[in-house]
């Protein structure tokens, strides 16, 4: 590391190192999988952990004409979100926790109208999960005469 100059004998934080590296030989060197240590003698690796994301269940989830809830589990290691865009005439939704582990629950209203679907976003800064829905509608069957029935 004598490419760097006279050793400071003050703290040298390990990013300000990485820095100081990368401008002096122009070489990412400590985003390689290679050991690097500091002037002590400590070994370091500059990291950037991956986000995990999952949920269960998994869509498209069935929702009745009449209307029902789910609940979301999320698992994550990271801080996360998730698309509050839904009309409230569809669905409200309630989120418990968003950083790790926690729950979304979806409370959908009857659906008079046809048959609708759509997704909830659910997204750390580096992944994205989205949770599918299908909501069955009004069917009407109509017969010679102008008579209908209402099929639900």
């Amino acid at each position: 590391m004598s490419e760097m100059g006279v050793v400071s004998t003050g703290g040298v934080d390990l990013e300000s190192l990485g820095e100081a590296w990368l401008s002096q030989t122009g070489d990412a060197a400590f985003n390689k999988p290679v050991q690097l240590t500091d002037w002590a003698g400590k070994s370091w690796a500059k990291v950037v952990e991956e986000h995990s994301l999952s949920i269960s269940p998994q869509g498209p989830y069935p929702v009745s004409q009449l209307g029902g809830n789910v609940t979301i589990q999320v698992t994550s290691n990271a801080p996360w979100d998730f698309d509050k865009i839904i009309n409230p005439a569809i669905a409200n939704i309630i989120a418990t926790g968003d950083t790790g582990n926690g729950q979304l629950r979806v409370f959908f209203n009857s659906n008079s109208g046809s048959r609708r679907a759509g997704y909830i976003r659910i997204a750390t800064s580096q992944k994205f999960v989205d949770f599918s829905w299908v909501q069955e509608g009004r069917s009407i069957i109509g017969f010679p005469g102008g008579k209908e029935f209402d099929i639900r």
